[in-house]
């Protein structure tokens, strides 16, 4: 039994020959990806839609292309789950530096950027459904890899701790569901796949 969905389409806009349809539009300018209801257009679950197996294909593959994006990115967030094994070895540099701390100062790291990363993350979904998917992957990116490199250079416990776990946390939560958000709308019928 095949779901259903109720979905409105501007028909002037669909038929109208100086405008693409609604779907490569919403496409086009906002996430260079095709919407949920797009999908089940595409799938033919609404009537009205006749999509040509090159275009099938085409969405197949940019599906693929963010899950693959997305593994990756999820990769590069996941090291921060690595600070149980490099806060030793942070605690020693900025002892070196500040004799005041310790590895338990060290390790409120942890927390406090698991709470950045915890809080940002629906409003890193509203922001890049505004400004867009793309955009918003980039910008957080950039972000991580400057805050990385900056700290690198950083003597200060408190000004490492700012920096790398409030920005780093803050822009890790602003990207992390954007993948799977992202490969939901390709994949809406396999959840649980683009989940895991």
């Amino acid at each position: 039994m095949k779901p259903t969905k109720t979905v409105e389409l501007q028909i002037e806009d669909a038929h109208s020959p100086e405008t693409h349809s609604p779907e490569i539009r919403s496409a086009d300018t906002h996430t260079g990806a095709l919407h949920t209801e797009d999908h089940h257009d595409i799938h033919g679950l609404n009537d009205h839609a006749h999509h040509t197996p090159a275009q099938e294909k085409r969405f197949k593959w940019e599906g693929w292309r963010v899950i693959i994006g997305g593994v990756l990115i999820h990769l590069i967030l996941g090291t921060f789950y690595l600070w149980g094994s490099i806060s030793v070895y942070i605690a020693s540099y900025l002892r070196a530096h500040n004799e005041g701390v310790t590895l338990n100062l060290v390790k409120l790291a942890f927390p406090l950027m698991n709470l950045a990363i915890n809080g940002t993350l629906s409003f890193g979904v509203k922001l890049a459904n505004k400004i867009g998917h793309k955009t918003m992957m980039w910008g957080s990116i950039i972000l991580m890899a400057g805050t990385v490199f900056i700290v690198s250079f950083i003597k200060n416990f408190w000004a490492f701790l700012l920096i790398y776990a409030i920005v780093l946390g803050v822009s890790s939560g602003m990207v992390y569901m954007i993948p799977v958000v992202c490969g939901l709308r390709y994949f809406p019928t396999k959840k649980g796949n683009v989940i895991d």
